[in-house]
């Protein structure tokens, strides 16, 4: 399965990491590869199919790459266990072979525990299935390795049942089916059942349900940094205030190097300096006993 979100993409950063900053030639299947995945028209890949260019640079990409359009097709159901990688085909059919190449750094690994949420906004509210059967058929038609596009797209029939060509799937068509089977649990349908009343209940309601409270309670954020970086301890340690509930932190950072330390205040004194909310006794325990 997979479907289309509007997802940013660096084209500089991604034509240095797979160019390994221009040693590596980024070919023309390279860059067909990447706007199939952005889903462009066959009008743009047909004008780079007989361009005599070969080789592109970052310079090249910007002239097809509409900055605006961001349109990716992205797996649903698998997700790449660090970032994603904009040249990996999503639709099958799209595939191009030894464009991608499968690292054991970032793999593309099942995610079934994720919300819809979690992937983003799909363009049209469109999911796409594909079969297993149909690509595996396809696959044939176009010489492609089926045992490569088994492992690449339904990972779990190898590694489950050893199937890895059309044969041995039509082979264990009914030993597939069967396991299936037994891994839905009657739980689960007791789970469904119960998420399909709340939205009946929010369906049929004939007036507006009574709430004892409104508004919202928690929320996190995560903000993703493109950039890979090292982060000094010590820039931590300034970024975090003590408070009552913890009001002594303590940062080590090594042998040689003098202990920093926060402490809590709510009193200041006559000269102006804080007083800490700790007893003088209680921050020379704590000193001694943490960070060793």
């Amino acid at each position: 399965m997979y479907i289309t979100v509007n997802k940013q993409i660096n084209i500089l950063e991604l034509h240095q990491k797979y160019t390994q900053k221009d040693r590596i030639e980024f070919t023309r299947e390279h860059v067909i590869q990447l706007l199939k995945n952005m889903n462009y028209d066959d009008s743009t890949l047909e004008s780079i199919r007989t361009n005599e260019k070969t080789h592109y640079f970052y310079d090249d990409l910007i002239e097809y790459i509409d900055p605006d359009k961001h349109m990716l097709n992205i797996p649903f159901g698998r997700t790449f266990a660090k970032q994603y990688e904009p040249l990996f085909s999503a639709n099958p059919y799209d595939y191009t072979p030894g464009v991608f190449t499968p690292s054991s750094k970032n793999p593309l690994i099942v995610s079934d525990n994720l919300l819809l949420l979690n992937y983003g906004k799909p363009l049209d509210n469109t999911i796409y299935l594909c079969f297993a059967e149909d690509i595996l058929e396809y696959a044939i038609q176009n010489n492609q390795n089926e045992s490569t596009i088994t492992q690449t797209y339904f990972p779990l029939l190898m590694e489950d049942d050893e199937i890895n060509s059309k044969a041995l799937l039509f082979e264990k068509k009914q030993q597939v089916i069967n396991r299936s089977k037994s891994r839905i649990k009657p739980d689960a349908f007791v789970l469904y059942k119960s998420i399909d009343f709340f939205y009946d209940v929010f369906r049929k309601r004939k007036s507006d349900l009574a709430y004892s409270e409104r508004g919202i309670v928690y929320y996190s954020v995560l903000l993703k940094n493109n950039i890979q970086a090292k982060l000094p301890l010590e820039i931590i340690f300034k970024n975090i205030h003590a408070t009552k509930t913890v009001p002594f932190i303590k940062y080590n950072p090594g042998q040689m190097r003098e202990n920093v330390y926060r402490l809590y205040s709510e009193k200041i004194s006559r000269n102006g300096k804080k007083i800490p909310f700790l007893s003088e006794t209680a921050i020379m325990q704590l000193s001694r006993k943490i960070g060793k």
